[in-house]
């Protein structure tokens, strides 16, 4: 049995995922409900725009001071952090290589307030996961194949509930996790609901609210 240890939504588009013995941080923000107490152990953080909610240089920087982890991001994302160049891991779209015991692949994204947007694809043995970024959706975006998409559903400079649901018929998850969204707010509660309701019948939702984590078996 493969076990995620963790997939743990820190609220907008931060994120938190711990496989195969490698804990991995996902966009720290400071506009998202992340904090340093998030934070025990990390071994790499993913980057996917330079924007405020997924781009936080300072949060990073402490928590590469507090970890030693690695940062995974576009050149001039990495540009702006004050860590050693040796934690520093530059990608462009399509790049693929193995780190820290994960099997890793810069995707596309469509992103309009990005100079150079990206998604990841993370891999270990059994487990592809999908995190798409803040992005619309593509057309290349049933090249990509994954167990588990997480998808924005905000539906500003994103995609919304109807799309993200729509692009999991490209994706083919066995799982998808919906972020970019405030579970306090009503109208965007709904659309936890419309993303939900409109997966194909061979993706199953997995709804957390900010804080909130699962564990998956295989």
């Amino acid at each position: 049995m493969v076990v995620i240890e963790c997939l743990r939504f820190l609220g907008n588009l931060s994120f938190l995922l711990e496989i195969n013995g490698t804990t991995c941080v996902i966009n720290p923000s400071k506009k998202s409900n992340f904090t340093l107490r998030d934070v025990r152990r990390c071994d790499l953080v993913f980057i996917t725009s330079e924007e405020d909610d997924c781009f936080d240089p300072e949060l990073i920087k402490l928590i590469n001071e507090r970890t030693y982890a690695s940062v995974v991001a576009p050149k001039h994302i990495l540009s702006r952090i004050d860590i050693s160049d040796k934690f520093k891991v530059d990608i462009k779209t399509n790049d693929r290589f193995s780190l820290k015991g994960l099997d890793i692949q810069a995707t596309k994204s469509a992103h309009p307030q990005s100079s150079y947007p990206v998604g990841y694809l993370v891999s270990s043995a059994k487990w592809r996961i999908y995190y798409s970024g803040s992005t619309y959706a593509f057309t290349d975006m049933n090249k990509i194949s994954c167990d588990v998409a997480i998808l924005p559903i905000a539906g500003t400079y994103c995609m919304d509930a109807f799309a993200a649901a729509s692009a999991c018929r490209d994706l083919r998850p066995k799982y998808a996790i919906p972020i970019a969204y405030d579970v306090g707010q009503a109208n965007l509660s709904a659309r936890v609901s419309e993303f939900a309701n409109d997966l194909p019948k061979t993706t199953k939702p997995i709804i957390l609210k900010p804080g909130s984590a699962a564990k998956l078996k295989k």
